[in-house]
C-alpha cells in the first residue's frame, strides 16, 4: 500500500494557515506524515505549527530555516525532508476537498510519475471567483514527454513519486520559465522531471479552493481583453528568448543524467529539437531585415513547425511569427 507525504511550506501565513490545516486533517484519506518547512516568519505561525504537531492525529514534523530560502528553495526542503512514497504540496493559505488525498492516491498506478487536478479560486473571504481552465473535461494520460514542456501545473494541484527527488542536485542549473533570473519553481521542477521519467495523470475535478489575496508567493491573473492580447504580441520575443534559455538548461540537465537514466536520454533528444525550433523562431524576432524575416517565416512554415502533433505550439504562436516578420524586433521584443 502506498504512502502520503504531505509538504507543507509557511511564511508569515497566520490568517490562513489554520484553516488549510484543518482542511488537511479532514481528509477522507489521512496523510501517512506532514512535513512543514517555516522560512523563519515573524507572526503567529510557528506557534500554529507547534500547536499542529502536539495535537494532529498524524505525525507531523517542522522545521524552521535559520536563514529564508524564498518559496522555490524552501518547497524542495521540504520535498527531501519527507520519507513516503507520494508527496503533496500544500500551500499555507489554500482549503483543501476532503476527498482530495483518496481521489488522487486512487489514481496513481505503476508508471505514473505525478497526478494533478484542477481547482477553484476563491477571495480572501472564500467566495468563488473562477476555476482554473482545463487541460481536459475527463481524466487524462500523457505518455512521457507528451505534455506541454511549459504547462502550468500549480504545486497545490500535483501529487508526485518521491523517487523523483533524487535529481534535486541537479535543480541549481535550471530556469524559471516565468523568471529567468530564477531557478525553477518547485512545481514547474517536478512537472519536468514527472514527464520525462513516467507517464502524468490529470484529473480535471477542482479538489484544491486555491485562495488569491494579493500576497500569494505565487499569484494567478485572468489574462481578457484587448489589452492584454496587445500585450501578449509585445513580449513575444521575449518570452520566446526565456522559453529558449529554460529548454538549453533543461538540455544540460538531462545531458547530466543520460548516463546512468534511459528516460533522459531520449528526453534529451525531444528537448535539443524544441530549443532547436525556439532558436529559429527567435531569429525571425531578432532579425531586422524585412526580407530576411520573410524568409524565416516561411522557412518555417515549410518546416511543418506550426502543424506538428509534437511541438507545443498553437496558432497564436503561428500568427505572432507572421506579425513579427512584418513588424521586426521593434515592437515584438518590448521590454
Amino acid at each position: 500500500m502506498q504512502t502520503i507525504s504531505v509538504a507543507v511550506t509557511t511564511y508569515n501565513g497566520e490568517t490562513y494557515l489554520e484553516r488549510q490545516l484543518q482542511s488537511l486533517l479532514l481528509q477522507t484519506r489521512a496523510p501517512d506524515e506532514v512535513v512543514v518547512c517555516d522560512d523563519g516568519s515573524t507572526d503567529r505561525t510557528w506557534e500554529i505549527l507547534q500547536r499542529l504537531k502536539e495535537t494532529a492525529p498524524t505525525r507531523v514534523h517542522i522545521f524552521r530555516n535559520e536563514d529564508r530560502l524564498g518559496f522555490r528553495r524552501n518547497f524542495l526542503k521540504a520535498a527531501s525532508l519527507c520519507q513516503c512514497d507520494l508527496i503533496a504540496f500544500c500551500d499555507q493559505d489554500d482549503i483543501w476537498d476532503p476527498e482530495k488525498l483518496e481521489r488522487v492516491m486512487n489514481t496513481f498506478r505503476p508508471g505514473v510519475s505525478m497526478v494533478f487536478h484542477g481547482a477553484q479560486f476563491i477571495d480572501g473571504a472564500e467566495t468563488d471567483i473562477g476555476e482554473m481552465g482545463r487541460i481536459s473535461s475527463t481524466t487524462r494520460t500523457f505518455s512521457p514527454l507528451e505534455l506541454d514542456a511549459f504547462v502550468k501545473v500549480l504545486g497545490f494541484s500535483m501529487v508526485f513519486r518521491r523517487t523523483l527527488c533524487q535529481f534535486d542536485d541537479h535543480h541549481y542549473l535550471s530556469i524559471d520559465d516565468t523568471d529567468d533570473t530564477q531557478v525553477a519553481a518547485h512545481d514547474q521542477w517536478y512537472t519536468f522531471l514527472a514527464s520525462v521519467f513516467g507517464e502524468v495523470m490529470y484529473l480535471p475535478d477542482p479538489l484544491v479552493r486555491y485562495r488569491l489575496h494579493g500576497t500569494n508567493a505565487m499569484g494567478f491573473r485572468r489574462k481578457h481583453g484587448f489589452m492584454d492580447l496587445v500585450s501578449s504580441f509585445q513580449h513575444s520575443g521575449l518570452n520566446l528568448r526565456k522559453r529558449v534559455r529554460v529548454l538549453r538548461a533543461r538540455c544540460e540537465i538531462l545531458e547530466r543524467l543520460a548516463t546512468e537514466h534511459t528516460q533522459a536520454k531520449t528526453a534529451l533528444e525531444s528537448y535539443r529539437h524544441l530549443a532547436n525550433i525556439g532558436e529559429l523562431r527567435l531569429s525571425l524576432y531578432l532579425d531586422t531585415n524585412p526580407i530576411r524575416r520573410a524568409r524565416r517565416y516561411f522557412g518555417l512554415r515549410k518546416l511543418g513547425i506550426y502543424r506538428s502533433t509534437k511541438l507545443p505550439l498553437s496558432r497564436w504562436d503561428e500568427r505572432k511569427d507572421l506579425l513579427a516578420s512584418l513588424l521586426g524586433p521593434g515592437l515584438m521584443l518590448k521590454a
